[in-house]
């Protein structure tokens, strides 16, 4: 009874209180309990406040009727029934394709809230200066939230008790720091990716001013480096801030950044300076930084030796220095941080720098992570136990010996192991089998062999992940009737003996979702229970065996990359999944038509060249809308290209050569924005050139056209296709002159280092992941057709033979100095060789043969060192062959110049007038002329018989040119024979004298 009389006083004196101002709680009083509900003025602002936001999801559902202290995001004050809490994150989403919400005024009406979150919204006004009149605020929380003008309101400065800021990502500009520094209360401040790039020194001096700071967050905010003024009272300073993050800032300069942060030596216990410009080694005061943690340097550009004073820190739980260029001996660092750090160091990421030599294992009893990959180690030594190591990661170093056979004795918790990318030999021991929490086992790219067994796998009852793949000499040989104690997920044993029967022991395998058993010696059919183990298989990969037979309807599948390629399948294209991204049946014998193809809706990377299919190009846009890389060449593909390949707007690679496609090429080809390569050669397309390739596809790289029937001139806005590097139109009927405009083409115009490969990414998986695609390439180089692949991008090169081109070789081709082969060949090009041919200083493939080219061979062609291959014959070339220092044109063979009547001079039998044969006299006249057969009589008959001669085959000759280069192509073909055969019974006679 006396307990309910003090409630009833307590009620009394609060009923009392709210009659004095606006705010009128109700009260329930039931079983001698008090039960306190939000007041009728804050329910209505609720219910102003829901209205006009956009509730995409109902989240505020519950806001109508009842105690809204109950509502969902409402939090009221247990005894005076105040809303004192607001969240209302997430309602109107950011990235919601509806309309945009509103923020009430309304909220003014919250006096009493210290906590309010609006992040995660998308408002159609700007920021309410209305939240700066709620004076209580401890908590704001404005992250992720966008606005119609992200300007804060002066008010904000009179939110003293404001304790946590959050303003990430929240399109916010802050032109002027000051107003935060009225914020005497801030603990927490968040800005990060905030723009702050006219801040200049206000934020140095605004974190000053707040003398309660513990957390600071301004990653990515753009900061301008700084210049700590030495009149800047430091004592101001919080001490008691202890995380700062200041990463992804490239400004920031580090003879400023690290002295200020020295200030809070005593205090700081996490800093993040991850991917910024700091192109120093590491200060020596880290290392007195006896509360420091967790120290975040990857990807800053860090050089040189790490700190020995680093191993002082024995607070140090969490050091990050991966992606930088940091050297000295990981023997040594080990061995420091191991005294004091080691102790409590958890996590230590060193990845892809420079360090060197043994990496010797031991002292490091709370380690969980130790990652070392693409370093330079060479020896892996293990000399202590690590209880507690989870993760060790030394991919891609120079590891070499055998695998350590006691490794689960030393890593007796380890669930992941990478060894992957280094230079083991010898066999895997069978110890492995002991690591009986491992599940992530990686230790493919090496030089293993012998034979895996079940020895191996036995106690490896966690294992969800391996990787064996690109050792060579290894060989997996499990008995028909074992069943492994493992579900795989990721199975990846490419180039790993299996063969020749399909592995059986995958027949237990029921979870697995990626499985690659390329080039490992499998010549069988794919077994039927192999298509009903895993329902959640996405990536198979099989290429490269000799598997053979007829796939099933495999379409119930998940999969998103199907690689069967360079095998023996045969018979029809199977139905396919209709969400596979990536399909590669190339190099099998495939045969009928691809309309099953069109079921498919994601494909991003389709290869179904060097098969037998036939029929039409697939018409199907819909299914071919998402592709990237469509290659179908080598097939008997016939008919013309369909106008709905123009809706494949983002492809990159095209190449259906050597089909017997016909027409033209369809203008709806002009929306592709994005393609590199472009390979139509050897089909039986015809039609002008279209001029919109030029003005279209900007980006292109390569384009063949060649072995085609293409007539017309080539378009003048072929010139700006600035990206070309290949350019074959050989083979076609094309007419006109070549191009003047060619010194247009900028990507030829450089001899500067190029990449030996050319690439183009594309979706890979459905996860997100790309692939990148070597692009390769068949080209008729020095007569020969090559393909090629891992050089394609040294190549530059422009093929023009084999059609009717006329006028002269332009002296404006001579400034492509990066041009590498240049093919004019069987053409009716005249006019003379560019004098100055020696600008093209990078050309080692010429052939001007076949046409109608006169005058001489300029010296300056003598003087191309890098040429390897020339062609000059059947042309009306006279005069000497020139010679050089180096007899360049001397080192090729007759046949490059026969052809030319008039020429003369080495390489070729015939000298030139004038020049002296050794051993050979010259002719004395006045013998000549005492001889009596030589009369004036015989001078006569010898003019008349010229003349004759002359009239009646010569003169003909020279008037017919058909007859003309039949005539001496047969003279020069009989001599080189003749010539040649010489030169053998020559060699012969020599040996047969010697012995």
């Amino acid at each position: 009874m006396l307990n309910l009389l003090l409630q009833i006083f307590f009620l009394v004196i609060l009923q009392s209180r709210g009659s004095a101002s606006a705010h009128c709680n109700f009260y329930d009083i039931e079983d001698n309990t008090i039960t306190i509900k939000c007041s009728k003025v804050e329910k209505e602002a609720l219910l102003s406040v829901r209205e006009e936001l956009i509730d995409h999801f109902g989240v505020l559902s519950s806001w109508g009727a009842g105690d809204c202290c109950k509502w969902q995001g409402v939090r009221c004050d247990n005894t005076t029934g105040h809303v004192i809490e607001l969240d209302v994150s997430g309602i109107s989403v950011s990235d919601f394709g509806g309309p945009k919400g509103k923020l009430s005024s309304s909220l003014v009406r919250f006096q009493y809230l210290n906590h309010l979150d609006l992040s995660l919204n998308n408002f159609h006004q700007e920021i309410p200066g209305v939240i700066g009149s709620l004076r209580k605020l401890e908590y704001l929380n404005l992250s992720y939230s966008k606005w119609e003008r992200a300007s804060i309101s002066p008010d904000f400065r009179k939110l003293t008790k404001l304790q946590v800021l959050d303003l990430e990502s929240s399109d916010i500009t802050l032109e002027n720091l000051d107003l935060l520094s009225h914020l005497y209360s801030i603990r927490y401040l968040n800005l990060n990716s905030v723009n702050l790039s006219t801040a200049n020194d206000w934020w140095v001096q605004t974190i000053s001013k707040l003398p309660l700071l513990e957390e600071l967050h301004l990653s990515n905010c753009t900061l301008p480096s700084i210049l700590v003024p030495s009149s800047l009272n430091t004592s101001n300073y919080s001490r008691y801030l202890s995380v700062v993050d200041l990463s992804s800032n490239i400004n920031l300069l580090p003879s400023s950044i690290y002295p200020w942060l020295f200030n809070f030596s005593g205090s700081l216990t996490h800093i993040d300076l991850s991917h910024n410009n700091l192109p120093t080694s590491l200060p020596l005061e880290f290392g007195n930084m006896v509360r420091l943690s967790h120290l975040f340097m990857d990807s800053s550009r860090l050089v040189g030796e790490i700190p020995r004073s680093l191993g002082n820190l024995s607070n140090l739980v969490e050091l990050k220095l991966a992606y930088n260029s940091l050297t000295g001996s990981i023997f040594t660092l080990m061995k420091d941080f191991s005294k004091n750090s080691g102790k409590s160091l958890r996590y230590l990421d060193m990845a892809v720098n420079c360090f060197t030599g043994p990496l010797v294992m031991q002292g490091f009893p709370s380690l969980k992570k130790l990652t070392l990959q693409w370093n330079q180690l060479d020896q892996l030594l293990l000399e202590g136990v690590f209880p507690n190591l989870q993760e060790l990661d030394l991919t891609g170093n120079r590891l070499s010996g055998s695998v350590p056979d006691q490794l689960a004795s030393h890593f007796p918790s380890l669930r992941y192991l990478s060894l992957e990318s280094n230079e083991f030999n010898g066999t895997l021991p069978e110890s492995i089998s002991n690591i009986s929490k491992l599940e992530y086992f990686f230790i493919g790219s090496n030089h293993l062999e012998g034979v895996i067994t079940e020895s191996h796998m036995l106690g490896l009852s966690a294992l969800r992940e391996i990787i064996l793949s690109f050792n060579k000499n290894l060989a997996i040989k499990f008995s028909l009737t074992w069943i492994p104690p493992f579900q795989l997920d990721v199975i990846s044993l490419c180039e790993v003996k299996q063969g020749p029967h399909f592995p059986k022991w995958l027949q237990n395998q029921h979870n697995f979702s990626v499985l690659d058993i390329s080039n490992s010696g499998i010549v069988d059919k794919i077994p039927v229970w192999f298509w009903d183990l895993s329902s959640s298989l996405k990536e198979l990969n099989l290429s490269n065996n000799k598997i053979h037979g007829v796939l099933p309807d495999i379409s119930p599948f998940k999969f998103a990359v199907l690689d069967f390629s360079s095998n023996n399948l045969s018979g029809p294209l199977p139905i396919l999944p209709p969400d596979v991204l990536t399909l590669d049946f190339s190099r099998n014998r495939f045969q009928g038509t691809t309309s099953v193809l069109c079921e498919t809706n994601s494909l991003t990377y389709l290869d179904l060249s060097n098969n037998l299919l036939s029929g039409n190009l697939p018409n199907c846009s819909d299914g071919f809308s998402t592709l990237n890389v469509l290659i179908l060449g080598n097939n008997n593909f016939s008919g013309s290209i369909p106008e709905s390949f123009g809706s494949i707007v983002d492809i990159r690679i095209l190449n259906i050569r050597d089909n017997i496609l016909d027409g033209e090429i369809p203008g709806s080809l002009k929306n592709w924005k994005n393609v590199q390569v472009c390979d139509l050669g050897g089909n039986k397309l015809s039609g002008k050139l279209p001029e919109w390739i030029g003005m279209e596809w900007k980006g292109l790289i390569f384009l063949s056209l060649g072995f085609n029937t293409f007539s017309g001139k080539i378009p003048s806005s072929f010139c700006d296709l600035g990206n070309i590097k290949i350019l074959d139109i050989s083979r076609n009927k094309i007419s006109g002159t070549v191009p003047k405009c060619f010194n247009k083409l900028d990507e030829m115009t450089t001899d500067t280092n190029f990449a030996s490969t050319i690439t183009s990414s594309y979706p890979y998986t459905s996860g997100g992941m790309s692939k990148v695609y070597i692009l390769s390439a068949s080209i008729m180089w020095k007569g020969i057709q090559s393909k090629f692949r891992n050089i394609l991008g040294l190549v530059r090169c422009i093929d023009l033979s084999s059609n009717n081109l006329s006028g002269r070789i332009p002296l404006e081709i001579t400034t492509l100095k990066g041009l590498i082969g240049l093919n004019l060949s069987r053409n009716y090009l005249s006019g003379t060789i560019p004098p100055n041919i020696s600008l093209l200083s990078s050309l080692d493939f010429l052939d001007l043969s076949s046409n109608s080219i006169s005058g001489i061979i300029p010296f300056s062609l003598s003087q191309l060192d890098s040429l390897g291959y020339l062609d000059l014959s059947y042309n009306n070339l006279s005069g000497k062959i020139p010679t050089s220092t180096s007899n360049k044109l001397q080192t090729f063979n007759a046949s490059s110049y026969i052809g030319n009547s008039g020429l003369c001079g080495s390489p070729l039998p015939n000298g030139c007038p004038g020049d002296v044969i050794p051993g050979v006299p010259l002719f004395d006249h006045q013998d000549i002329a005492q001889d009596e057969l030589f009369t004036s009589g015989f001078y006569a008959s010898l003019a008349f018989g010229f003349v004759i001669g002359f009239g009646g085959i010569c003169g003909s000759l020279l008037l017919n040119k058909s007859w003309r280069n039949v005539y001496f192509k047969f003279l020069s073909e009989m001599y080189d024979k003749l010539y040649v055969t010489l030169a053998v019974k020559k060699a012969q006679l020599l040996r047969c004298c010697l012995n």
